[in-house]
Formats: structure tokens, C-alpha cells, sequence
């Protein structure tokens, strides 16, 4: 019988993730559903894992189009890699997070992926939806002064 090893979980898992504005200091964000991996009901910066032989940024286009229909986006910024180390029900996560911020026309985006998503928003940072996702948290409480630069 083969292992099957859990992202994340029992090997550090790679991720993109997107923080997606409309150029009017708003920010896309996705509210978990019941069926996602944890943190369901949560609201996060969309994103999604890796796959194998796949480089971070055809992960956040592939992501963005399979959870979205959003093929036209402006790359604004790439921020550093990050670790994102927190844990839910007593066990540990580990993902390094690639970060990416992308200008999207909001008429742009649809939920296409309705089993993981429950729904989407904009936000601005001032104006946050709760529950937070905790990676989200994280990634704003590191990255505030520069995703404020594309919220004016």
C-alpha cells in the first residue's frame, strides 16, 4: 500500500497566491466553502498550490482561470517568497507562498469552481470581511505598506 503524502502536511506544500485589485483600493477576496482542504467559511487572497513541474507564475495564471474565468490581468508586482507556518485542529501546516499582485478588471471575475467558493468581494484593507483565512492575515500584516500602494 503507497503513502500518499499531504501538502502542506507531511511535506512543505508550494502555493501562488494572488492578491487581485481593481485599480480603486479594492481587493478580490474568495470565502472558503465546506469542502475546502481547511479554514472552511474563511475569507482568503485567492491562490492555490503547485503542481509538479509547474512554475509559480503558470500556477497563478492556471489558478486564476479555474477558480475565476480570468485570463486578462496585469502583473503589478511579484513580492518575495514567504513561509506560512500556522496551525488548525492541532495540526501544523507549512507552505512557502509565492505572492503576486495582479490588476483585474472586476467585471472580470466569476465564480467558476462553486464547490470551493462561496463567494467573492471586494474589500479594501480598511474594510476587511471576517473570518480572515490565517494565511491571508499573515500575508497582510507582512505585505500591508505595499499592498496599500495599489489600494490608492
Amino acid at each position: 500500500m503507497e503513502l500518499e503524502l499531504r501538502k502542506g502536511i507531511d511535506h512543505t506544500g508550494i502555493c501562488a497566491v494572488f492578491w487581485c485589485h481593481d485599480g480603486n483600493g479594492r481587493y478580490l477576496l474568495a470565502k472558503r466553502s465546506k469542502n475546502c482542504r481547511d479554514e472552511c467559511g474563511t475569507w482568503e487572497s485567492p491562490g492555490g498550490s503547485l503542481d509538479f513541474g509547474e512554475a509559480p507564475d503558470e500556477a497563478m495564471a492556471r489558478e486564476l482561470e479555474e477558480e475565476f474565468g480570468c485570463t486578462d490581468f496585469e502583473v503589478d508586482e511579484v513580492l518575495m517568497p514567504h513561509s506560512i507556518i500556522r496551525h488548525e485542529k492541532h495540526v501544523q501546516t507549512h507552505w512557502i507562498a509565492f505572492i503576486y499582485i495582479l490588476r483585474v478588471e472586476a467585471k472580470n471575475i466569476k465564480i467558476c469552481e462553486p464547490d470551493k467558493i462561496d463567494d467573492v468581494g471586494w474589500f479594501t484593507l480598511s474594510n476587511l470581511p471576517e473570518p480572515l483565512h490565517q494565511a491571508t492575515g499573515m500575508e497582510i500584516q507582512k505585505f500591508r505598506d505595499i499592498l496599500i500602494k495599489y489600494s490608492n
